[in-house]
């Protein structure tokens, strides 16, 4: 499984995993050039977000792959200072 980010002029969206990467850069791309305007994303969490592109807008796109083995066994004591916070401090 993949999951993708959009970083949109120092915004980071998490992408919903439907997303076609491709589709959307072409999109962006098409919108910048023409001087700019709104896209919809579909982002994880929220129905959408719709964010203004400009040809000056800094847009990165990065891609990973989340596998589901990635999970990591956390002591009691560990899991109440990851949720609050606290983990590593």
């Amino acid at each position: 499984m993949e999951s993708s980010t959009l970083t949109l002029g120092g915004l980071v969206y998490d992408l919903d995993p439907g997303t076609v990467i491709t589709t959307l850069k072409d999109t962006m791309e098409r919108t910048a050039l023409s001087g700019g305007g709104f896209v919809d994303l579909d982002v994880v969490g929220e129905d959408f977000a719709s964010v203004f592109v400009s040809p000056g807008t800094s847009i990165y796109f990065t891609t990973n792959d989340v596998s589901e083995s990635t999970h990591v066994d956390l002591s009691p004591t560990e899991t109440i200072d990851w949720e609050l916070g606290f983990y590593g401090l």
